[in-house]
């Protein structure tokens, strides 16, 4: 991780927006914060803690507490931090809770603002290219560092007092901090996995060995040997059932065929039996079948005359319709004539009426004549008044303006009187504006004297040449403004009211002109039009109804008339319909007596029984085809059954029902022989297939458990994550002793401490100590001195970097920030402390450094400087 660029607002002692742009630091990989105590070089660590992880590099503030006391409600406390992984480009934006002014209502009364965080990628310039996340931003910016927070503060930031805390820790935290960097968890799972397929393949030993016990005890054997023995007796057994089986099936088929010829000459018999017995119920209903033969006869006759019925019927039908309606049209003539009488009169009054109508018409056209001239005096009257108010407003500027003239005469005279009395007094008081320029030690412009002992004293009225000036300045000021509103009333009396006026005088000479022209009573246009559109409606109501009158008499003739014309039609039709029924009755009646009927009440109580003649028809012709069908069926039994005797199949069917049991008990052990001897080959075969899986397993468990116990150290007392843990740690002391070595005058190297446990077998820690080269023997850590301990966490921290860097690709050290320390070295070990820092840059890695130790500011060119002020400290990088 590499900063490129941070941005605080509000944040800690800053109170404005502050922009750091490491970029410009170009080839500079170390630099100094420097400043006053208090001014906020820690927090610009504490910022870029906050912006990937929430909290700050010390952890004893939240994100809450670092808002900057220096502002209102109205400034917004956040930080925007973009950084480079490699060849991208990153930027976090975080804000916490707080408490902002509102934008809209009340701004006194403050309203919180939740917390908020934005994750985001970008280009090379700075602009925003994909949204990376806005929930869980805290672990996608430790899964993309490859470090969480600890780690973070341990390895990249070293807060101030807690840069001793990796050198250190102990086993178990320097474990946590190097699995996470180097990603080591991989190991373990290794270890895991190996555990987890021993315990796998050996529970599936164990479950294999319970299902071969299973298969055997449904079988009832003990063993495979066993179980083969038995499926060879049982294979003896089905061959000599098989045979007996055979023989019997034989001697079954001789008796079923008996018993199938005895069982039809059964049913032969009893098919006759039923057949004369249905034929004698059906000879018992004959009489009552030969009556309906009779019944359907007389209905067939009485069908014969339907149609001479039918035309009786509708004859009779139509002369009464024609009689009805002949009745109606008799009774509406009357009433047809009485409303054509009334439409002829209604006619009459309009025709009185025409005469006023065509005087309505001709006023009409005397006042049309009318119409535009009264439309060009209304147009003309409004526009002279109009222009009237135009001029009346003109008045009103004009008078307007005069009055400003006068008080601009009057403010000039006034500003001119009170310049003429400031000049007398000034003039009055040269003594005190000449004794005002005196200085002591320089002479006096009238008696060259250096010294100035009673110098003129200024008057209660003290007027200074300056207030001369300003109220000249005003003068003039007052005499320009009266000269100006002067000019602009003269130019408007001359321009724009005298223009006015001619406009409004010619106007009024135009209506003039119109009113010689035109009758007063007739100037109101508006009234001239109302009266004008109250002739037309009358006339056009009274051309309307005199239509509507016409049309209703005419209407009224005709309806008259029709009516009249379709009675007397009527009447001819009501004469022919009744002749036409009388000729069909008639008709009617001689087709009765010939269908064999008395009269035609009696004909008529069988046409009623048609509908029903089908369902006679069908139920006579079943009966007929069911007599024959029994007939046929005692033929033909009779011809079966001719010199034989019925069968007892009682007997029979007793003697058929031991044999099929006797053969359904030999089939049913059969089959349980045979089911049993299935059973048998099958778990035999599961068997030999289960012997060569458990086989197969039984290799596979001693090989992965093997391999388990040697990743799990059970005989080494390592584990292969603490070997490769341990090997890492290794790495990590080789790279930093050769910095601690230079720093430490030779004395001093790192060293991963090995021992043995009580049992004697050796064990891998992740402990260090130190060995110091004047005693010749090695030291716990902790024992180091404070100035002695900054060296070797500095090289620890840069040798844990280089080796990161070398082995696990997925997390970047490209940047080292150093909170204090420095002050516990002697000038010797700062001057090898520097050395080996400067020495860093060709590995391109950023280092910063913050610290209050003299010299430090000449060493390092480069600096961010922070500046206290009373309303706020201010950052700002300085090269050179």
């Amino acid at each position: 991780m590499r900063p490129e660029r941070l941005r605080i607002s509000a944040f800690g002692p800053y109170a404005g927006e502050e922009d750091m742009d490491f970029s410009v630091l170009e080839n500079h990989t170390l630099f100094l914060i420097c400043g006053p105590t208090g001014a906020g070089k820690s927090t610009i660590l504490d910022a870029m803690c906050y912006a990937l992880y929430g909290k700050t590099s010390g952890a004893v503030r939240s994100g809450e507490d670092l808002r900057s006391n220096y502002v209102g409600y109205d400034r917004k406390t956040y930080v925007e931090f973009d950084f480079a992984i490699g060849d991208r480009h990153y930027r976090i934006y975080r804000s916490p809770t707080q408490l902002l002014e509102r934008q809209k209502g009340d701004r006194s009364k403050p309203v919180e603002h939740k917390g908020k965080a934005d994750f985001y990628e970008i280009d090379e310039e700075g602009r925003e290219k994909a949204h990376i996340t806005s929930k869980g931003v805290d672990s996608a910016v430790e899964k993309l560092l490859g470090v969480g927070l600890e780690q973070f503060r341990q390895i990249i930031l070293l807060p101030q007092g807690d840069f001793r805390k990796l050198l250190l820790a102990d086993s178990s935290d320097r474990q946590k901090i190097m699995e996470q960097l180097f990603q080591t968890g991989i190991y373990l799972a290794f270890e895991k996995r190996l555990q987890e397929e021993t315990q796998k393949l050996k529970t599936e030993y164990s479950r294999g060995e319970l299902q071969r016990t299973t298969l055997l005890e449904t079988c009832r054997s003990e063993s495979e040997e066993e179980l083969e023995k038995q499926a060879e007796t049982n294979e003896k057994i089905l061959k000599e059932k098989e045979t007996e089986f055979m023989q019997a099936d034989k001697e079954q088929q001789v008796f079923l065929r008996a018993y199938d010829e005895a069982n039809v000459l059964h049913g032969a018999f009893l098919r006759l039996e039923t057949a004369e017995t249905a034929l004698k119920r059906m000879e018992e209903k004959k009489k009552e079948k030969e009556e309906l033969r009779g019944h359907i006869k007389m209905i067939r006759a009485a069908q014969s005359v339907t149609k001479e019925w039918s035309e009786a019927v509708n004859a009779k039908k139509q002369q009464r319709t024609a009689a009805e309606t002949l009745e109606k049209a008799a009774a509406d003539l009357p009433v047809k004539e009485k409303a054509k009488a009334e439409a002829e009169q209604a006619l009459a009054l309009f025709e009185k009426e025409k005469p006023k109508q065509k005087e309505r018409i001709e006023m009409k056209g005397k006042l049309e004549q009318y119409r535009n001239p009264s439309r060009s005096y209304g147009t003309a009257k409004r526009e002279a008044e109009r222009l009237a108010g135009i001029y009346a407003v003109k008045q009103k500027e004009a008078e307007r303006l005069r009055k400003q003239v006068s008080a601009a005469e009057k403010k000039a005279a006034e500003d001119k009187k009170n310049w003429l009395c400031r000049n007398r007094i000034f003039m009055e008081g040269q003594a005190f504006v000449l004794a005002e320029k005196l200085t002591d030690g320089q002479p006096c412009p009238v008696c060259g004297s250096l010294s100035h002992p009673a110098p003129a004293v200024a008057g209660e009225d003290r007027i200074t040449e300056k207030d001369v000036k300003d109220a000249e300045r005003q003068m003039h000021l007052s005499e320009d403004a009266e000269k100006k509103i002067r000019h602009e009333a003269e130019a408007y009396q001359a321009k724009e009211l005298a223009a006015a006026k001619e406009s409004a005088d010619k106007a009024m000479t135009v209506l003039s002109e119109l009113e010689k022209n035109l009758p007063a009573a007739y100037r109101d246009s508006l009234a001239l039009e109302k009266e004008i559109k109250d002739l037309e409606t009358r006339i056009s109501s009274f051309e309307k109804s005199l239509e509507q009158a016409e049309e209703k008499r005419k209407n009224a003739e005709t309806i008259y008339q029709a009516l009249k014309k379709q009675k007397e039609l009527l009447e001819k039709q009501a004469g022919e319909f009744l002749k036409v029924s009388e000729e069909k009755n008639c008709i009617l009646k001689i087709k009765v007596a010939e269908a064999g009927f008395t009269d035609w009440f009696e004909c008529s109580r069988y046409m009623k029984e048609v509908p029903r003649l089908e369902a006679y028809e069908n139920d006579l012709k079943i009966y007929d085809q069911s007599v024959h069908a029994e007939e046929e069926k005692i033929k033909g039994e009779k011809e079966k059954t001719a010199g034989k005797t019925k069968p007892d199949m009682n007997d029979w069917n007793e003697k058929r029902t031991k044999l099929l049991e006797s053969m359904k008990q030999f089939v049913a052990e059969k089959a349980e022989k045979e089911t049993e001897l299935k059973k048998q080959k099958e778990t035999l075969k599961k068997l030999y297939q289960l012997k060569e899986t458990q086989k197969e397993i039984s290799e596979k468990y001693s090989l992965v458990a093997h391999l388990w116990e040697i990743a799990q150290g059970k005989e080494t007392g390592i584990n292969l994550e603490r070997f490769v843990l341990g090997a890492l740690l290794d790495a990590v002391t080789e790279k930093a002793n050769l910095r601690l070595m230079e720093m430490s005058g030779n004395r001093y190297e790192l060293l991963r401490k090995r021992g043995e446990r009580s049992d004697g077998r050796k064990k891998a820690g992740l402990d260090l100590e130190v060995f110091d080269g004047n005693t010749g023997r090695a030291r716990p850590a902790a024992t180091l001195s404070g100035g002695e301990t900054f060296l070797a966490s500095l090289s620890l921290a840069l040798g844990l970097a280089d080796v990161v860097q070398e082995y696990a690709g997925g997390v970047h050290l490209d940047a080292m920030f150093i909170d204090e320390g420095f002050g516990s070295l002697d000038s010797e070990s700062l001057d090898l402390a520097m050395k080996t820092l400067q020495e860093l840059k060709g590995q391109n890695r950023l280092i910063g450094l913050i610290s209050h130790v003299g010299g430090l500011e000449e060493r390092i060119p480069a600096k961010l400087r922070v500046t206290k002020t009373q309303t706020g400290s201010t950052a700002a990088f300085e090269m050179g």
